[in-house]
């Protein structure tokens, strides 16, 4: 929701700011699609939008601006890659699901069984 006059964007579940997201496959949930989303977003705003994030990780605003945001959409993309590579590797989705950081997304902390399971599934099982 764009707050147009105060230049806000609430954005509920759609932003986790440093936190590992809540990916709900079973309401139709897609990475890939989410990541487009954040793309128009980060092109339809400016450096002066302050976001309002619907979850933040410990330690870590529930505001911030576009830059929050291109993280976000940045990290959706190394879980991606995570999963290819280990694919790739020969690992199960088991084993890569027991990841606590994703490689070159280190402020999102903590278990990526989640995110994990949800991209495995779009792109090996759908």
């Amino acid at each position: 929701m764009h707050f147009e006059n105060a230049n806000i964007v609430h954005t509920g579940d759609l932003l986790f700011n440093r936190r590992v997201p809540f990916i709900d496959k079973s309401a139709g949930a897609h990475v890939g699609n989410w990541i487009e989303v954040m793309e128009k977003g980060y092109k339809a705003f400016d450096k002066d939008t302050l976001f309002v994030f619907g979850h933040s990780g410990n330690g870590y605003e529930i505001t911030g601006g576009l830059e929050d945001l291109k993280a976000f959409q940045q990290y959706l993309s190394k879980v991606i890659d995570f999963v290819k590579a280990g694919k790739v590797a020969g690992k199960t989705k088991e084993e890569l699901a027991k990841a606590e950081e994703v490689p070159g997304a280190p402020e999102w902390k903590g278990s990526q069984t989640r995110a994990v399971n949800a991209v495995w599934t779009e792109l090996y099982e759908e």
